[in-house]
């Protein structure tokens, strides 16, 4: 075996390199159980999508045979009367089957549109919830940053972020993506790091780290090995994120709306605008004529339903987004009034007996169970349940 003296020099850098793999294996773990996550929602996304879609075509085909119309115009009532928009139009059914159909196709697309609403919302309550939890996210972040600031500047240069990239898990790095990683961040390019552009962009990491691989690949002239794997997760990535995004599609898809009213119906701006909102909204206060056989126009049917049909979802999503980032400043803002509210004798004394009771003091454990309560995240008889099953597996 080797000399003593040799395996004490070589044991610190065999526990670095363990620390190293630790790091990758714990980034690499939190990196596949997000992507499970993305590929979970975008599957439940697809799901309502199809579900939808067998809602309208079906009743596109029953409302054609009911009231010979063509598919066109089915298509349009099948919109119209599913998602309660109620065009002012002279299209009506013609027999009574026709609507004893609508009554329970009204009621199966009410359960439809509201089932995949109920999708929308509870994907942006969690997206404003998550304006709670990044309040501690940014207390550690601030730490990390005021640890790796080695010489107290209130600035990190490009040595001290290569340190702290190095000990939170990248390690494999090498100087010149270390390089690349840092110039993102200093997005002035001043040569420093600020706390602002550290914030909220450290824990986000992946991309930039990502970039600079792929950079160090192309400039050693070989393809990199999880190219594709990890094209495919900032594809799913950037399907899932960015309000930004939501809002600029949902401009472009009113404008397409009133852009289609004032060169195939020959409206004004306001006309057409009118359209273009009301019928997203399920307002329909204006609508296209039908023509003299009472129906509407292939083309004129087929846009209408499928304006509202993908329009309809798009605009509650947009308005859900608008109305997170109304609410979500005043959410993190109670949590830390919530945070700093001291302890009150009385909170003292209950507080002190939640988690331990081998002492008379409160402990790090009691303090976080009492915020809990605080916020009414949990009750008594949970924390009760929970220590019974502790003491049950402490035995």
């Amino acid at each position: 075996g080797d000399p003593p003296d040799r395996r004490d020099r070589d044991r610190p850098d065999r526990r670095r390199r363990c620390n190293v793999a630790a790091h990758d294996h714990d980034r690499d773990h939190a990196r596949d159980h997000e992507c499970r996550h993305r590929k979970r929602r975008l599957g439940m996304y697809g799901t309502c999508i199809a579900v939808v879609l067998v809602w309208v075509v079906t009743g596109t085909l029953v409302y054609s045979e009911m009231n010979d119309w063509p598919l066109a115009t089915s298509f349009f009532y099948a919109v119209d009367a599913g998602m309660s928009i109620g065009f002012c139009t002279d299209v009506a059914e013609r027999t009574v089957r026709s609507r004893a159909f609508s009554v329970v196709f009204i009621l199966l697309g009410a359960s439809v549109v509201t089932g995949a609403s109920a999708v929308l919302v509870a994907d942006v309550l969690e997206g404003a919830s998550r304006a709670v939890t990044s309040e501690w996210r940014t207390t550690l972040e601030r730490d990390a940053f005021v640890a790796a600031d080695a010489d107290g500047d209130g600035l990190l240069t490009y040595g001290e972020m290569g340190n702290l990239l190095r000990s939170s898990g990248y390690g494999h790095l090498d100087e010149d993506q270390i390089l690349s990683v840092c110039r993102g961040l200093d997005r002035d390019g001043a040569g420093k790091i600020t706390l602002g552009q550290f914030l909220g962009t450290f824990r986000g990491l992946g991309p930039l780290v990502r970039k600079a691989e792929r950079r160090a690949a192309a400039a050693r002239g070989r393809k990199h090995p999880r190219l594709l794997s990890r094209a495919k997760e900032e594809a799913l990535s950037g399907l899932e994120s960015g309000p930004n995004r939501m809002f600029l599609v949902f401009f472009l898809w009113v404008s397409m709306g009133i852009a289609w009213g004032m060169a195939n119906q020959k409206w004004d701006p306001i006309t057409a605008t009118h359209f273009a909102i009301s019928a997203l909204a399920t307002g329909g206060l204006t609508a296209p004529p039908v023509n003299e056989n009472g129906v509407l126009p292939d083309g004129v049917a087929l846009f209408v339903g499928l304006y509202c049909l993908m329009g309809i979802p798009l605009f509650y999503l947009a308005m859900g987004h608008f109305a997170k980032a109304l609410v979500q400043e005043n959410l993190a803002e109670a949590e830390r009034r919530i945070i700093e509210t001291p302890l009150r004798p009385y909170e003292y004394n209950f507080a002190r007996s939640l988690c331990s009771t081998t002492d008379d003091v409160v402990h790090l454990s009691d303090f976080v169970v009492l915020h809990f309560l605080r916020r009414g995240l949990t009750d008594v008889g949970t924390i009760e349940l929970l220590k019974g099953q502790f003491d049950k597996l402490d035995a």
